[in-house]
């Protein structure tokens, strides 16, 4: 399962020779690498220098060096305060955007100047640091899908790829095949944040919300028009973004369009166009919608799911995807290992929402639980109304956080965004009551279900002072999803936390 980012990049390796892989060399100019203990000495191009390790193209192959047991001498050789980087293969989106702006913040923090280079449309290159700095490197960055990045991973193209879904099953066997380990293992895969797949229109149409057979089947329309949607007929033109793989994220066994798609270089380009084109529909990412209107998705029941920050956090928007890290199973670079770690530090968060993207976590969020419950009173029978009562009092004065676990979930995004809720509550240092709301088919099985949370918590917290908790098992009751929908069982079967002051705790024992 995907889990919140932790990657444990890095292995031991012996000094000396060793089958070391560092990708991306910059350099091709001849060094001479003298041993410190016996004066043996090998000639070769510096393929790479990572601060540990010298690797250069020798007579009779690549040969990796401790760095710590020769001297280098010749034209190649790094300065003092010189590597040679990491090589990144990133998706469009947060490749144009997200990562430029997590190396800024990298760099500041280590007042390391920045400047940024453009290849060619697809390349670019981030110079962190110079001559005059305490560390000077280079990030080489290619823009492609992820499927390109995976393939850059398993012939030793990239150190780490960043991704805005997860790795299949066939590319996960390819990377096994090249030697390069297990990519769902959790020391190579990481999830950063989350972002969703949005209907996106004009603010000057009126929001109507659609379902998602209707907004698929447009797709494949030969002449789209606004009447499969419920609203007045009129030609509709779909927008995409190049890159995105967007409408395969829906639907990965879907064909390319059959409707005419005006495609877009960038999601903030397409964002533009829909604006002011009323005739325009788009998919496109949640952290690329800028000015257009992203429209709710619908049930059946008539049940909806708006496209916002809180209700993918919240698991209560169907069409989310994580935002993953890969790295190979072999020794990363020591700047790569730096910027991971940086990465899984409270310093990177603001970065990531900044620029668009989700992150459960235990921030309040805004919520209708409450009017949903008193209004399902009035409707509600002898047994209901009794777990609806428990449950207002269980949340008198309490905050609903951004954190939503799902038990039963077997969707891959939706069980990597329980993962990350159940990471950042794991972690939470709090003397504040926590009330774990439990939804599913049964009481029993609500209660059943937080009851095994409380259990994981206990073994994830080790040594920690325990969190102080309570149960209120609701049941059946408040569905968020239409029975019958393919995200219907998973979505509603979850708990959410909530929060209050300890002095306002209603004490249920476990």
């Amino acid at each position: 399962m995907p889990r919140a980012l932790h990657l444990r990049i890095g292995r031991a390796v012996g000094l000396g020779l060793a089958a070391l892989a560092i990708c991306g060399g910059v350099r091709a100019e001849p060094v001479t690498l003298t041993s410190r203990s016996d004066g043996f000495a090998v000639t070769g191009a510096l393929h790479a220098f990572d601060g540990r390790f010298y690797q250069i193209d020798a007579q009779h192959g690549r040969l990796t060096l401790a760095a710590d047991q020769v001297i280098c001498d010749g034209a190649g050789c790094p300065a003092p305060n010189q590597t040679t980087g990491f090589a990144v293969t990133a998706a469009h989106g947060p490749g144009t955007v997200l990562l430029p702006a997590l190396l800024q913040a990298y760099a500041r923090g280590r007042d390391l100047a920045v400047s940024r280079v453009a290849v060619d449309s697809n390349h670019f290159e981030v110079q962190l640091g110079g001559p005059d700095a305490a560390q000077w490197f280079t990030v080489r960055v290619r823009l492609a899908v992820p499927a390109e990045g995976f393939a850059d991973l398993a012939v030793g193209e990239a150190d780490l790829v960043l991704s805005d879904r997860l790795v299949s099953e066939d590319e996960r066997a390819i990377a096994r095949d090249a030697g390069i380990g297990d990519l769902t293992a959790p020391a190579q895969e990481g999830v950063l944040a989350f972002d969703a797949l949005i209907a996106a229109t004009s603010p000057r149409r009126a929001p109507r919300a659609v379902t998602p057979e209707a907004f698929r089947t447009l797709w494949f329309s030969r002449n789209p028009d606004w009447a499969a949607l419920g609203h007045p007929a009129a030609p509709l033109r779909l927008h995409a973004r190049a890159h995105g793989e967007d409408l395969a994220k829906l639907d990965d066994s879907a064909a390319s369009p059959g409707a005419p798609v005006t495609y877009h270089a960038q999601g903030a380009d397409l964002a533009a166009v829909l604006r002011d084109q009323p005739s325009g529909l788009g998919l496109l990412p949640l952290s690329r919608r800028g000015p257009a209107q992203a429209l709710p998705i619908a049930g059946a029941c008539g049940l909806a799911h708006a496209a916002t920050a809180t209700g993918v956090a919240l698991g209560r928007y169907p069409w989310i995807f994580p935002l993953a890290l890969y790295t190979p199973d072999r020794r990363a670079p020591t700047d790569l290992e730096a910027f991971v770690t940086f990465l899984n530090t409270a310093e990177a968060q603001p970065v990531l929402r900044r620029a668009g993207y989700v992150l459960p976590s235990a921030r309040p969020v805004e919520t209708s639980l409450p009017e949903q419950v008193f209004a399902a009173m009035a409707a509600a029978d002898e047994a209901e109304l009794r777990v609806l009562q428990d449950l207002a009092r269980g949340l008198n004065g309490a905050t609903q956080l951004g954190l939503s676990l799902r038990p039963s979930a077997t969707a891959r995004d939706l069980r990597a965004l329980s993962a990350a809720a159940f990471d950042a509550l794991a972690g939470l240092e709090t003397d504040a009551q926590l009330v774990l709301v439990a939804y599913a088919e049964t009481a029993a099985q609500a209660q059943a279900d937080a009851q095994q949370v409380l259990i994981d918590l206990t073994a994830a917290r080790a040594d920690r002072p325990p969190l102080k908790t309570e149960i209120v098992a609701v049941g059946p009751s408040l569905p968020i999803a239409c029975a019958g929908e393919e995200w219907s069982a998973e979505m509603t079967r979850r708990i959410d936390i909530w929060q209050r002051p300890v002095t306002d705790s209603l004490r249920i024992e476990n």
